[in-house]
């Protein structure tokens, strides 16, 4: 019987400020199961996650003069909500996640501040602070790392106050001096099943993908099957992205289950190499 299980990044996202319910399923379907992430999940949770919340933190910063127009400072944050629509599609949906979880944060901070007159930046170096150690507190308290998975370093990552700029940073991508040590470790460990998914890449996505995502990763498939070790890539690809999904069927032992958001493009993939996936 399995007993452990693989989550990708939405299951930790939304296991991490998903609804009550969201995470009451997430926590029935791993009840009896160790819940392990890869270094790769784990750092595109970091930038996905960090990414929103400075967009979020900023966006109040910008809007620090209406602050005292609101007897309440939740109903400053929920008035914030109503801007989404200048956002992608994607990250409003993070944030529409995020803004629950951050009003008791951003609460009890900035109330503390605008009462004794400080600057709204004081706050938010505090929030900062306290969503750095959410990586400690929140996720490596729930989820083990795979030790065996390639050593992605954007869950290093970290955000930080620019008071030059007056606004929120995240640390810079450690993709420039990593992404050919991925390709290297992919292409060392996993070349046979790289080869068998490329060969059989028609059939493989003839349901799950759009005609678009067929596109895209069949582009990805292809550098990956055409790149050798020296060769010239380009800085600004994200070639781990592209293939994240892939990667985290590869990482996943034999007699782990994968456990995902997106059935419909990891299942196949999984199947074809015998290995259980399964969708919340």
């Amino acid at each position: 019987m399995t007993e452990n299980c693989l989550c990708d990044t939405t299951i930790m996202i939304n296991f991490c400020f998903g609804s009550t319910r969201t995470e009451s399923l997430i926590q029935d379907k791993t009840k009896n199961l160790e819940k392990y992430i890869t270094y790769i999940i784990f750092g595109e949770f970091v930038r996905t996650i960090y990414d929103t919340i400075r967009t979020l933190l900023n966006h109040f910063l910008k809007n620090e003069d209406i602050i005292n127009e609101f007897d309440d400072i939740t109903e400053f944050v929920l008035d914030v909500r109503k801007d989404l629509y200048q956002f992608s599609g994607q990250k409003a949906n993070l944030m529409d996640k995020l803004i629950p979880a951050m009003i008791k944060e951003i609460k009890s901070k900035i109330s503390v501040y605008k009462n004794n007159k400080f600057p709204i930046q004081m706050a938010i170096n505090t929030i900062i602070n306290d969503f750095n150690s959410l990586k400690e507190r929140d996720v490596l308290s729930n989820f083990s790392l795979l030790k065996t998975s390639f050593r992605c370093l954007n869950f290093q990552r970290q955000l930080f106050f620019n008071s030059n700029r007056n606004n929120v940073e995240l640390d810079r991508l450690n993709c420039p001096n990593c992404k050919i040590k991925a390709l290297i470790h992919f292409k060392t460990k996993y070349s046979k099943e790289m080869g068998q998914f490329y060969k059989n890449f028609e059939s493989l996505t003839k349901k799950g993908f759009t005609t678009t995502e067929k596109k895209k990763l069949k582009k990805s498939f292809e550098f990956f099957m055409q790149y050798k070790n020296g060769d010239n890539i380009n800085g600004n690809k994200r070639y781990c992205w592209k293939l994240a999904d892939i990667y985290i069927v590869l990482e996943a032992p034999n007699d782990f289950i994968i456990l995902t958001t997106n059935v419909r493009h990891q299942q196949p993939f999984a199947n074809f190499i015998n290995k259980k996936c399964e969708g919340i």
